[in-house]
């Protein structure tokens, strides 16, 4: 399995490439929400774990999710979007027709992300 996160937090990209390691995945790393797209159209993976905050852009995750839906590329790639605020990213989503989106809350637990990743 390849993994694209997409995270601004070094710690958070260095423990989930060390645990998806660990589940024998090929973990892909990428800092910044700019360009995200375009890696993962270019990585073709099989799951994308996106935050949902980053600097610039409190929504970044949300709309490279758009970015990633509006594309037949990677139309149907499963996305897990993660948020040291969980309540607000419900919020954000609510009514929104995701479909396969797990939500996760940071900080990541680690038997709701590998069941998350594991449902996708």
């Amino acid at each position: 399995m390849r993994v694209v996160v997409v995270d601004d937090d070094p710690d958070i990209l260095d423990f989930l490439r060390i645990f998806l390691v660990s589940m024998d995945a090929e973990a892909i790393t990428y800092d910044r929400p700019d360009g995200a797209a375009a890696l993962i159209r270019d990585e073709r993976p099989d799951l994308v774990i996106l935050d949902l905050q980053m600097p610039g852009d409190p929504q970044a995750g949300l709309h490279i999710l758009a970015e990633l839906r509006n594309d037949p590329t990677t139309a149907r790639i499963p996305v897990i979007l993660g948020s040291a605020d969980g309540r607000k990213l419900r919020q954000l989503v609510a009514g929104m027709t995701l479909p396969r989106v797990h939500i996760v809350e940071k900080p990541f637990d680690m038997d709701v992300l590998e069941e998350a990743i594991a449902q996708s």
